[in-house]
C-alpha cells in the first residue's frame, strides 16, 4: 500500500459530470426510501409524541401572548 496524493478538481456541477445519469430528486428519492422500507429520513411514533408534548405548550403561550418578532438588521 502506498499513499501518493494527486489533484482532482472538484466537481459538484452533476449534470454536467453524470451526462448519461438519471439524477432523482428530493422526493423522488425520499419516495424511494419509503418504498424500500428506509426509516432513517422519519420519526418513530415515540419520537413525534415527545416532541409535541415538549412544544404544545410553547404553541399555546404564542398563540395567548402573540409575541412581537425582534427585528435585526439585515447582514447582521
Amino acid at each position: 500500500m502506498f499513499f501518493n496524493p494527486e489533484g482532482s478538481k472538484l466537481d459538484v456541477t452533476y449534470g454536467n459530470r453524470y451526462k448519461n445519469v438519471k439524477i432523482i430528486g428530493a422526493y423522488e428519492c425520499l419516495l424511494l426510501d419509503v418504498f424500500c422500507g428506509s426509516q432513517m429520513c422519519f420519526l418513530h411514533s415515540n419520537e413525534l409524541r415527545e416532541a409535541w408534548r415538549i412544544f404544545t405548550p410553547l404553541l399555546h403561550q404564542i398563540e395567548l401572548q402573540k409575541p412581537q418578532p425582534i427585528p435585526y438588521m439585515y447582514g447582521s
